[in-house]
């Protein structure tokens, strides 16, 4: 189950970097961060989950 989770997780995080490098021309610092900070809460989650 947790590895599901976690796979899950990996598979947002992969998709939010592409749309990010798709669209970082485009995007105002503020979108930026936002992307970047879900990327973060992300990686947090699954660590907390390796635990």
């Amino acid at each position: 189950m947790k590895e599901q989770i976690i796979k899950a997780l990996e598979e947002s995080k992969e998709s939010l970097y592409r749309r990010l490098e798709e669209e970082i021309k485009k995007l105002s610092d503020d979108e930026i961060n936002n992307y970047l900070d879900s990327i973060l809460k992300i990686n947090q989650m699954i660590e907390e989950l390796k635990l």
